[in-house]
């Protein structure tokens, strides 16, 4: 069986101050990928300049997809992963840096893998800061995750734990994944949890790239700082409840697209799905029984307690956004 060929789908907006270091580490992987297809949101600084001149340089296809007008991280990724025409894809974003063999090591799991089943696979990523100097830990020991073994469902229906760019994925899984609906959080987020219901994932016991924490970072272990503010605004019970709202609407958005497409999934899901269905008072019982848990006992202890206190004028909202 000859190697999987991988796409590479990679978002910019004005990222010229990392990019260069991220397209050598990309454009030098010991497996050639199969192609390099970068989506730009608007980029007002060197970053297409940067683009053009690397793509000059090197004689993998490369292909540029401009925006009109800004549309954001996540529909960005759409846009990239719908263009991308290899059997896998790895998405890449503009600030990190990818060791040479990213793409043999993960080659290499797709290989040792049952190709039968849609599979997304993912690495635990180093840290760097925002000079490139070695930080201490991985992400998820930063972040204090420890994904199971099975039932990745069950972790990703309240948070997400593997950053988009540690990730490998089937494309054949696109069909569902595309287009992103308005319910889903992150394209990460929502691309890891398909793949909990309707496929498979797998960790790849290697530290494949250097994840970058600075002060620009969208979204993972570098904003924990965003919910604390967040918190303190609103307060953490409301921000409790309206974020599980939240992903519980994304749970219900998953299994929609699913079930359209004659998908299988754990009926257990269905349970969580139709929490708010529940009496206040029930909803707690849901989520221990389901194996429900958001990190440490205090987290999960506030989001049992949050979803006694979503209300009906929450549920009926649709203006809530995730924070």
């Amino acid at each position: 069986m000859g190697k999987p060929k991988i796409s590479v789908a990679l978002c910019t907006y004005n990222g010229e101050k990392y990019l260069a270091q991220q397209l050598d580490s990309i454009l030098v992987q010991t497996i050639t990928p199969f192609e390099l297809v970068i989506a730009d949101d608007c980029s007002t600084d060197g970053t297409l300049d940067l683009i053009k001149k690397k793509s000059e340089e090197t004689s993998i296809p490369v292909r540029l997809l401009r925006s009109k007008s800004n549309v954001g991280v996540k529909a960005n990724f759409e846009k990239a992963i719908s263009e991308c025409s290899g059997e896998y894809i790895a998405l890449a974003d503009q600030d990190d840096i990818w060791q040479r063999d990213k793409l043999q090591i993960f080659a290499q799991a797709i290989l040792d893998s049952d190709r039968s089943v849609p599979t997304l696979f993912y690495a635990d990523p180093a840290l760097i800061g925002s000079s490139g100097e070695e930080l201490q830990g991985s992400f998820l020991s930063r972040a204090r995750i420890e994904p199971p073994v099975v039932d990745y469902w069950k972790l990703l229906a309240t948070r997400n734990f593997a950053p988009g760019c540690c990730t490998v994925f089937d494309r054949t899984m696109v069909k569902q994944l595309l287009p992103f609906p308005e319910q889903a959080i992150i394209h990460d987020w929502w691309i890891n949890l398909l793949f909990s219901l309707g496929g498979r994932i797998c960790r790849v016991d290697s530290q494949t790239m250097m994840y970058r924490l600075h002060a620009g970072n969208n979204q993972g272990i570098g904003t924990h700082g965003r919910a604390l503010k967040a918190g303190s605004s609103v307060g953490f019970l409301r921000l409790g409840s309206d974020n599980l709202l939240v992903e519980i609407r994304q749970l219900g958005s998953a299994l929609a697209r699913l079930h359209k497409e004659s998908v299988p999934y754990p009926a257990q899901v269905d349970q969580l799905a139709a929490l708010f269905d529940r009496g206040r008072l029930e909803r707690p019982y849901v989520l221990m029984r389901l194996g429900i848990t958001r990190g440490n006992a205090l987290k999960t202890l506030l989001m049992m307690v949050a979803s006694m206190f979503v209300t009906e004028k929450q549920i009926c909202d649709d203006t809530i956004s995730y924070q």
